[in-house]
């Protein structure tokens, strides 16, 4: 639960070099404070400027100002830093050989600078307007010293980075120097800093730092996101700052009314439950009075007593019957021996019908001369037919012998693979016979239903609908099945309707040719000529 959040100002919660809280901001602050969640700003600001920045919320708030050097609650100083008298001559003395730098002594009653940069003095008095003291040297001003911080508005950020390496150089073992902004450099003493000054308010609120959120942008803000719980770095922050932060954000206020509505979120649902436990409690007491009254008769009973001896006897033996109650003994019937050899029947049949569609394509189905159209088309369908039965040799045996494919009968697995490859010559030749270009575009559109709806590679049950429709009408699924009888072994129950289907396609697909071929083909003719003449085709 969150109960504290401590927020930077510049850069921070004031953006774009802003002086003044927007209405949204101060809103959203006064709801969380109403809700219990305590606010702190904490910031390098003196005390009386961050009191001006939150004269809305004024007391409601708590303080952490000059970098951690005072911490304020409820108008007491909680926790107070100062610096050595003697090392702050020391470092006035060396910024002092600068000329572009201004410096701000700060003491809890006011800030010091001198009147040498009229732009300077008017930044501090008039835009962040401190509670200001003009002196002639500022090495003169004496009292508890919290803070000394040095500003170059003419440089730029570029001589801060520079400078601060050089001063952390000479007085970085005797005291915090860290950077404030884009061109301000503070001076904290030793152990000084947000986390130390927000740690004492802890103590003093009794609030635990994982229930403390924070957020920040420059190295001055490192050890505050570092000690609460959970901690925002700003999106804008300076190199390195976002990698002490659990999280980055564009906006406080966005993540402050992320907070609160889920503050807000919480609470209702808190209630809801309360209401709800009073409304449930005497049922939920007849419930466990019902219960317990059903365990006494239950410890009285024969059950329960067997149950208690049944779990005194050897463990052992009844968890072993429990893991495995029936010894499982397998028996393959058709065994194959690798993944390869599973899945050479459908790799085969894929090749075999390929390797006719390219031939299809580089031999024509016509011939010259006067012949009738079954003359062609069986004189010709022989020349095919003799090219594709040497095709399935070559595979088949590529299969067994290259391969080393598992066959359990070679012989039947070369002989399938030949009735296979004579099947899908009488169909694919016989589309092409008939349709001409239109029947080899069937033959690769067949090609691609097969493939996803033959059962080659998983179950056909797995698949779409469609492919398990039409899976008893393509030719592959016979051609892969009977091809897997020859590798695993032989069912003849199932090799026989193989066969027989497979049979059946070269009848179906050898009658329709011989009655259609001509007055198809008297249609297509000119569509053939025209393809011809187009150059589109070789044939």
């Amino acid at each position: 639960m969150i109960k504290l959040i401590a927020s930077d100002l510049d850069g921070t919660l004031l953006q774009n070099e802003a002086q003044e809280l927007t209405p949204r901001a101060i809103d959203l602050i006064s709801q969380l404070t109403q809700k219990g969640i305590h606010f702190v700003a904490a910031s390098g600001r003196q005390y009386d400027n961050e009191r001006r920045v939150f004269h809305a919320l004024k007391d409601d708030i708590s303080y952490i100002a000059e970098n951690g050097s005072v911490c304020i609650h409820n108008g007491e100083v909680i926790s107070r830093s100062t610096i050595d008298p003697d090392l702050c001559s020391r470092i006035l003395n060396e910024v002092k050989k600068e000329a572009n730098f201004d410096i701000v002594v700060s003491r809890e009653d006011s800030c010091f600078i001198e009147d040498v940069h009229p732009d300077f003095v008017n930044h501090i008095v008039n835009v962040m307007h401190n509670t200001t003291t003009i002196v002639d040297d500022i090495r003169s001003v004496d009292g508890p010293i919290l803070k000394i911080a040095i500003c170059n508005m003419i440089d730029g950020p570029h001589i801060i980075d520079k400078y601060l390496k050089q001063l952390q150089d000479m007085f970085g073992s005797e005291i915090k120097v860290v950077t404030s902004g884009n061109i301000w450099i503070d001076f904290i003493a030793p152990g000084t800093n947000k986390g130390t000054a927000l740690s004492n308010l802890l103590d003093v609120l009794h609030i635990k730092p994982e229930e403390c959120i924070a957020f920040g942008d420059q190295y001055n803000d490192i050890e505050m996101l570092q000690y609460v719980g959970t901690s925002y770095a700003m999106s804008n922050c300076a190199p390195g700052v976002s990698y002490h932060a659990t999280y980055v954000t564009d906006c406080v206020e966005d993540v402050l009314e992320d907070i609160l509505n889920t503050t807000l979120s919480f609470s209702g649902s808190a209630e809801k439950g309360a209401s709800f436990i009073k409304e449930k409690l005497p049922y939920a007491k007849s419930v466990v009075d019902t219960l317990v009254d059903s365990m006494k008769k239950i410890n009285n009973s024969n059950e329960v007593n067997e149950l208690i001896s049944l779990l005194k006897s050897d463990v052992l033996k009844r968890s072993d019957f429990l893991k495995q109650p029936v010894d499982l003994v397998e028996n393959r019937l058709y065994p194959i021996k690798n993944y390869g050899s599973a899945m050479a029947p459908f790799y085969t049949v894929l090749s075999l019908w390929v390797g006719i569609l390219l031939l299809m394509s580089l031999l024509s189905t016509n011939v010259h001369g006067d012949y009738k159209p079954n003359e062609v088309y069986f004189g010709r369908g022989l020349t095919f037919l003799t090219l594709t039965i040497i095709q399935a040799l070559i595979v088949s045996l590529g299969d067994i012998y290259f391969l080393k494919v598992q066959a359990v009968n070679i012989p039947l697995f070369i002989l399938i693979s030949v009735f296979t490859s004579i099947v899908f010559t009488a169909i694919v030749y016989s589309l092409v016979s008939i349709f001409g270009n239109v029947g080899k575009a069937i033959g690769v559109v067949l090609l691609v239903i097969q493939v996803a709806g033959s059962g080659g590679t998983f179950p056909i049950q797995v698949t779409p609908q469609f492919f398990q429709n039409v899976y008893p009408l393509l030719p592959f699924t016979y051609a892969i099945s009977a091809m897997r009888e020859a590798v695993g072994g032989i069912y003849m129950p199932n090799l026989t309707k193989d066969i027989s289907t497979l049979a059946i396609f070269i009848v179906v697909f050898v009658i329709f040719t011989v009655f259609f071929k001509k007055p198809i083909n008297k249609v297509t003719e000119k569509i053939q000529d025209r393809f011809n003449e187009s150059d589109l085709t070789g044939h």
